[in-house]
């Protein structure tokens, strides 16, 4: 007789490495925003404003370096048995994986800010073949980027933005492209002092040019 087995849907230990990452490592100078855990159909992220030092890239992640951000925080996590080790981190994580083949680990810079994300090798897709707006990943592509800043060279209105990249859901927007432009400062609003304004547009910034034209 087969018994029941469960488990969790993301590895249990890789998720509370991963939030406990977010905390420690975060830039406390950014205010206004705060670390994020999203979870979506198809995956689970856990998004930490701030970018990776400068001496640290995302591919020497898991290699046994660490550069800690906020030296008065670690080492009271680690007194708390949260950190086992310094650098040792993401080689749990993807320890953990191990056992869940089904999953990736995604780790990437987006805005100001680095992102982990769990995501399901395996997402529903629509009778076309394409992903809904629903399980849409955070990830801007270079191309989507692109296409929006051009477009953005005339002030745009929400709507239009959302239209031209083919999305229905609004919180989905919001979260995987408009808000990640503007906290790059490739894009700004033309009514800055009343953000909800239905007049609001958005228009391409030097900074954003800049980034065309490399």
């Amino acid at each position: 007789m087969k018994t029941r087995r469960e488990r969790w849907e993301y590895p249990l230990e890789a998720v509370r490495e991963a939030v406990t990452n977010a905390v420690i490592h975060r830039d406390y100078s950014v205010l206004g925003n705060d670390t994020r855990v999203a979870i979506f159909d198809d995956m689970l992220e856990i998004t930490s404003p701030g970018l990776l030092p400068e001496t640290l890239s995302v591919e020497e992640l898991g290699t046994g370096r660490s550069e800690i951000r906020n030296r008065v925080l670690a080492p009271i996590f680690k007194d708390l048995n949260l950190i086992e080790a310094w650098g040792t981190g993401f080689q749990r994580m993807r320890k953990a994986l191990e056992k869940y083949p089904e999953v990736d680990l995604i780790l990437q810079e987006v805005g100001y800010a680095f992102q982990v994300q769990f995501r399901k090798r395996m997402a529903d897709r629509t009778s076309t073949g394409q992903v809904p707006d629903k399980h849409r990943t955070s990830i801007v592509q270079d191309a989507d980027k692109i296409k929006l800043l051009k477009y953005c060279r005339e002030a745009r209105l929400l709507k239009e933005m959302m239209s031209l990249m083919q999305l229905k859901h609004r919180e989905t927007f919001m979260n995987n492209y408009l808000r990640p432009l503007l906290e790059a400062n490739c894009i700004t609003m033309t009514i800055p002092d009343k953000p909800k304004s239905p007049s609001q547009r958005y228009i391409i910034t030097q900074v954003g040019e800049a980034l065309l034209n490399k």
